[in-house]
Order: structure tokens, then C-alpha cells, then sequence
């Protein structure tokens, strides 16, 4: 703990922590991106995060745990943030959906204050105040094949930007972002499975030309390796075009 006359700071296992002059403060925060304990404050908005968004194209997961484009973001917030907002942390940041991005800085704003003021990180509402288990508290951070605490499949985990992960394959699938896009693309070609409830959608990726025309890429991964032929494991193909 770091004690002056006026307040007490805990640090709990920080990566850098050192003793700085006024002016190397002053660099660090000219580097952070907006900080949603701040929001709609000068350079604090949803739009501030969404032009840092638009110039990476890192897996979102990756982008928001990069305090130049958004301040205060640590994993269990980048975990649940993203849960909550239905966004899969594979899509890349230039891809997600403007309005997914307003409702990530918002949910980003309501989580960060909603700890400070109760002094604990709960994503869940109505948790009790008190001694709980973190993963009591949370939607999917640190559940890997706990059931989703929305639809029941269990809970996904994997590494991103040097992190573990956690997020729920269904409640986020790229598919929810274009319910038209879809529905055109609910019955792809997977001529070559043996059985199509094996096929997980890892990504779905939509491109539109300058004519307006809508390409959709899926990712799709067979866990159990069973596609007949030489190719296995992940495959990539265009599935539809919209419009």
C-alpha cells in the first residue's frame, strides 16, 4: 500500500509500479485513451473510442485492453463487457458494428462506476454486498465450461493479447450483428461434414463494396476433426451475398 496524509492506495499486482515526477505523469496520461469514469468530458466519449477502434484491426478482445484506446479496461471488464454486449472478442475492432461500439463505451461507463462505487468488480445484478466468489459476481469471466448464465452452453476460453479470455460462442456470435445477413447465411455449404452439429462458427466477417453488394466469410472450426478429405480442422469460405 502507497500511504500520504490524505488517502491510501492498494495496489494489487500492478505491472509497472515506480515513483515518477510531475512530467512523466503528465506524458503516461496524454497516452491513455478516453476513460469512461470521465465520460462526456473532453476527449471522453463514445466517439473518441470509436475513432480509436476504426484504425485497428486486432481482434477487439485485444483493442480494449490497450489503454490508448480505451483507459480503465483490465480483463475481468474486457471479458464481461464484451458478454454484455453480445460482441465476440475475435472480431476485429474496425469491424464491430457503430451501434455495438456506443453500447460497449456505455456498458464500459455504467461497469466502471458501478465498482467504484461498491468497491468490487460485479457484473451481475443484485449480487449481495459482502464476501461472495468473484466468478458468483461475474457473467463469464473465469467460468470456462461452467454453463452460460443466459442460454447454457458452456463458456469458451483462450488467449488474447497475452490473456486469458472467456466468452459464450452463442450469446456472442458475429451473426447477431446483421439478423438479415443471417438468415441468408443459416444454412451454409458444408458439403464434406459428416455432421453439421459439430461445425462451431468461430468468425463471421461482412464486407460491402462501393455497388452496395454484401459478402459474408464465415470461420467455421470442427472440433473432432472429422471433415472426410485431405482438409481438416478450420475452413474459410464465402457463404452469401447480400444485396
Amino acid at each position: 500500500a502507497l500511504s500520504t496524509a490524505d488517502a491510501t492506495i492498494y495496489l494489487a499486482g500492478p505491472t509497472v509500479c515506480e515513483l515518477i515526477v510531475p512530467s512523466q505523469e503528465e506524458a503516461i496520461l496524454a497516452r491513455l485513451g478516453p476513460d469512461p469514469l470521465k465520460a462526456d468530458t473532453a476527449g471522453n466519449t463514445a466517439e473518441a473510442f470509436a475513432a480509436n477502434l476504426s484504425r485497428r484491426r486486432i481482434p477487439i478482445g485485444a483493442a480494449i485492453l490497450d489503454q490508448s484506446v480505451i483507459a480503465g479496461i483490465g480483463n475481468i471488464y474486457r471479458a464481461e463487457g464484451l458478454f454484455l454486449t453480445r460482441v465476440h472478442p475475435k472480431t476485429p475492432a474496425n469491424e464491430v458494428p457503430p451501434e455495438k461500439v456506443g453500447e460497449l463505451w456505455d456498458k464500459s461507463v455504467e461497469l466502471l462506476k458501478r465498482g467504484v462505487a461498491e468497491g468490487r468488480i460485479a457484473t451481475l445484478p443484485r449480487v449481495p454486498l459482502g464476501k461472495t466468489e468473484e466468478t458468483d459476481r461475474l457473467y463469464v469471466y473465469n467460468r470456462e465450461r461452467f454453463p452460460c448464465r443466459d442460454c447454457g452452453v458452456p463458456i469458451s476460453t483462450g488467449e488474447m493479447a497475452a490473456r486469458s479470455i472467456w466468452w459464450c460462442d452463442t450469446c456472442q456470435s458475429a451473426l447477431r450483428y446483421f439478423p438479415d445477413i443471417g438468415r441468408a447465411a443459416a444454412a451454409p455449404p458444408l458439403d464434406g461434414y459428416r455432421a453439421h452439429s459439430e461445425v462451431q462458427l468461430e468468425h463471421l466477417r461482412c464486407v460491402r463494396s462501393r455497388s452496395g453488394r454484401v459478402s459474408v466469410r464465415l470461420h467455421l472450426v470442427c472440433p473432432n476433426r472429422r471433415r472426410q478429405g485431405p482438409s481438416r480442422g478450420r475452413s474459410e469460405f464465402y457463404v452469401a451475398h447480400v444485396g
